[in-house]
């Protein structure tokens, strides 16, 4: 039984499919909304035409693709969207070119679920604020 709900939803793009499955349990766990996730960057585009989540959780270093370019569609496409970088690339360029394509934040893989969950929840008042 989740602990709150949660109006926020959220949709998860990872290669790494066990950290596919720790985000979608953690979330539902803590009673948000999971919109769905992807595997690959062409996958995300298609799911992500059809639904418009408040949240998109994406790793930059994808096998098929680059999730740098993924998150320039994701502003182009679904502003309203916030995006939280999800990755173990942690080199300075890489961050501040994901900041620079508007990401509203960076968690730098591992992270503690605690980390995870404070950085969705300023994202969340962020988001409401906004409403």
């Amino acid at each position: 039984m989740p602990r709150q709900e949660h109006a926020l939803s959220v949709f998860v793009v990872d290669d790494n499919e066990m950290m596919r499955t720790l985000l979608r349990l953690t979330l539902l766990e803590e009673g948000y909304r999971y919109d769905g996730e992807a595997s690959s960057t062409s996958s995300a585009v298609e799911q992500l035409r059809h639904c418009e989540s408040d949240l998109v959780l994406l790793d930059v270093m994808m096998p098929n693709g680059n999730g740098l370019a993924l998150l320039e569609w994701l502003k182009g496409h679904l502003p309203a969207s916030m995006v939280l970088m999800v990755s173990a690339q942690r080199d300075r360029p890489t961050v501040e070119a994901a900041l620079k394509l508007g990401a509203n934040g960076f968690l730098i893989k591992p992270f503690s679920t605690q980390a995870l969950l404070e950085a969705i929840g300023k994202l969340e008042r962020q988001l409401a604020a906004r409403r």
